[in-house]
Order: C-alpha cells, then sequence, then structure tokens
C-alpha cells in the first residue's frame, strides 16, 4: 500500500500544472542629474548699478580735482564718524565677549573713540590736515621699515642688489614724505581724484557693454 500511495502522489505532482515565471521587472534607468540653471548676468547685478557708481566715482574724483581741500574736509569728518560709531560697537563687543586679546580691542576701541571725537570737535580744517599728516606719517613709518627690511635682505650673503636699490628707494620716499607731508597730501588727493575719474570713466563704458550683452542674451 505504501508503493500504492506513492505513485498516486508522484502521479499527482505530475498532473499539477506548471506555474508561468513573472516576467521580470525592467531595471529603472537612473534618471540624469539636471544641470544647473545659470544665473543671467542681470540677476546678479543690474547694470545701471554699475552705471550708478561708476557716475559717483568721476564727481568724487572731478571734486578731488578742483576742490582738494573742501573734499577732503568733508571726507575726514565722514571718517571720523566712522571711527565713533565703530568704536562705540568695537567698545561693547569687547567689554560684552571677554575672550582671547579683549583688552587690546577694548583699547583701540577707546582710541577710535577718541580720535573720532576730537576731529569732529576741533576745527574742521584743522582736523583734515591733522588728519592727513598722521596719514602721511604712518605711509613714512611703513616706508622706513620695509626699506630697512629691503637693505638688510639685500646686504646679507650672497647680496641682492635689487633688493639693496628698492631700500634705498622706500627710505628717499619716507624721508620726502617727511619733508613736506602738506605738498605730500595735495600731490596724494589730487592723484587719488584723477585716478577715480579714469575708473569712473571705464565704469561707465563697462556698464553700457554690460547692458547691450544682456539685450542681447534676451534676444536670442
Amino acid at each position: 500500500m505504501t508503493s500504492d500511495a506513492s505513485a498516486s502522489m508522484t502521479s499527482a505532482d505530475s498532473e499539477q500544472p506548471e506555474q508561468p515565471q513573472q516576467p521580470e521587472q525592467p531595471q529603472q534607468l537612473e534618471q540624469p542629474e539636471q544641470p544647473q540653471k545659470l544665473r543671467a548676468p542681470s540677476e546678479r547685478m543690474p547694470w545701471w548699478i554699475i552705471l550708478l557708481w561708476a557716475i559717483a566715482a568721476i564727481f568724487i574724483g572731478l571734486s578731488l580735482v578742483t576742490r582738494p581741500a573742501m573734499t577732503l574736509i568733508i571726507w575726514v569728518r565722514i571718517l571720523a564718524i566712522f571711527w565713533v560709531v565703530g568704536g562705540i560697537f568695537d567698545l561693547v563687543g569687547s567689554v560684552m565677549h571677554r575672550t582671547g586679546m579683549w583688552v587690546w580691542h577694548l583699547m583701540a576701541a577707546i582710541l577710535s573713540i577718541a580720535a573720532g571725537l576730537f576731529i569732529l570737535g576741533i576745527n574742521p580744517m584743522l582736523g583734515a590736515v591733522i588728519a592727513a599728516e598722521v596719514f602721511v606719517l604712518l605711509l613714512a613709518i611703513n616706508a622706513v621699515i620695509v626699506g630697512g627690511i629691503h637693505l638688510y635682505a639685500g646686504f646679507r650673503r650672497p647680496r641682492s642688489v635689487g633688493q639693496i636699490i628698492l631700500g634705498i628707494v622706500q627710505v628717499l620716499i619716507a624721508i620726502l614724505l617727511l619733508a613736506n607731508p602738506v605738498m605730500t597730501v595735495v600731490a596724494a588727493v589730487t592723484l587719488l581724484g584723477i585716478i577715480l575719474i579714469v575708473v569712473g570713466i571705464m565704469g561707465v563704458i563697462g556698464a553700457f557693454r554690460f547692458r547691450s550683452l544682456i539685450s542681447g542674451m534676451q534676444e536670442s
């Protein structure tokens, strides 16, 4: 009976229909990364902002060339206001966050406030002259230090003639700055005005070229 039962089970298994195989799912292709859309130049900075900055530079340059004393007084007083406001913020920040070299920051803030109040409190012309002379003095000190470094490096072995010449030129510039600081300030203000005029003209030309480039990109 066992053989009959096994035979009947074998015949029953053979009579079961084969299950159809499920089709394989197609692999999903990876979507290519969408390239980032480049912003148009007009979205970064409008051309008229460049034009306004260029026109402002031309006007400031003309005022420096034609009326250097009055322009220098105005800018020195604006600088003094920034010294006072910035010094107050630095003073509060150094007291509230006493970390690192906060004492030096505190002293610098006090010095900035004192210098700004001094410039604003005295005669405007005198304040401009003092600020200009201090600026020339700092330039002269910097020229002496840099010139001395070049001379020291030039006379070390092997000697460098270029370093020696550069050091001598720096020291001579420092002597000229200290010999006549007023003329140095006048020449520096005039030179700055000329530079601003040239930069402003180039900015106006660049702004209109920028505008034509934007128009061409929008038409295409």
